[in-house]
């Protein structure tokens, strides 16, 4: 699938709202290359100190295989590296569930 980019697409995903307060990752799915973010991405900040930001993202992979799965990544950023991209060391990525197909309403049932 090629990224849907159509104004009226972008709008509905930045329109969703989860009660967990997970929002839209609309900067990597519009401007990242990597073929993780071919697909919309939630995040919520999940603990946040002095010094680092720690987030929750739930997104969609597609594998080589031609099958795909939903993850979940918790990884944090130093503050002061915000706004900017940053390498990060401490990323987790959990499989939650196999899939074939993208579902926007299973993606929003694992935020």
């Amino acid at each position: 699938m090629s990224r849907n980019r159509k104004p009226e697409y972008i709008k509905k995903l930045l329109g969703i709202v989860t009660p967990n307060g997970y929002k839209f990752d609309a900067s990597n799915y519009l401007y990242n290359p990597n073929y993780e973010h071919e697909y919309p991405s939630f995040k919520k900040v999940i603990k946040e100190d002095d010094e680092r930001v720690t987030y929750r993202c739930v997104h969609y992979v597609r594998h080589y295989s031609g099958c795909g799965s939903y993850e979940e990544k918790v990884f944090s950023v130093p503050k002061k590296e915000l706004g900017g991209w940053s390498v990060i060391h401490d990323m987790v990525t959990t499989h939650l569930e196999d899939a074939p197909r993208f579902n926007l309403t299973k993606l929003l049932s694992f935020c």
